[in-house]
């Protein structure tokens, strides 16, 4: 965990001017792609030495600080400027929440008794790897889904936007 730390923290810079310079929206969909890369490539390696999953685990910490960037802009440009901080404070209540639930979600799920194969059709692994595998493809799936509902989102907005300036 500690090189993905570490690269999601010199990175905090260059994710802000990304945003500045590309917006909200563009960098939504960089962090979706680096949570869904990972996540995939997590899900495939189960089992390798620790400095492979280190590496590839670094992909997820890297997409964090582009999502977390990406929301905090796009909360500031819909809201008016008096729900700004209304909407921000809602925002790391719902981060705070989800945290806490999925990783009691998770942990339920690694209790559960082993599954017979891995959900991946790359790795074909049977036990308690499966399972591993099996969580990584299911937060794959579900940014998978949270990227088509962002999207969307974001599009029915942009077209009320369009409308609302003719």
């Amino acid at each position: 965990m500690v090189p993905g730390a570490l690269i999601s923290a010199l990175l905090g810079r260059f994710d802000g001017q990304f945003t500045d310079r590309f917006g909200s929206i563009p960098t939504l969909y960089l962090a979706f792609l680096f949570y869904g890369i990972g996540f995939i490539l997590l899900s495939s390696i189960i089992g390798a030495p620790p400095w492979i999953v280190s590496i590839v685990f670094s992909l997820i910490f890297i997409a964090y600080p582009f999502f977390h960037t990406g929301v905090i802009n796009f909360i500031l440009i819909t809201l008016a400027k008096n729900d700004e901080g209304v909407g921000t404070g809602i925002y790391n209540l719902s981060v705070q929440i989800a945290g806490s639930f999925s990783a009691a979600i998770i942990g339920k799920l690694l209790d559960h008794p082993s599954p017979s194969r891995s959900l991946n059709p790359l790795l074909q692994t049977e036990g308690t790897l499966a399972i591993y595998s099996n969580i990584f493809i299911g937060l794959f799936l579900l940014t998978l889904l949270n990227s088509c509902i962002f999207y969307l989102f974001s599009r029915s907005r942009a077209t009320r936007v369009r409308r609302d300036s003719q």
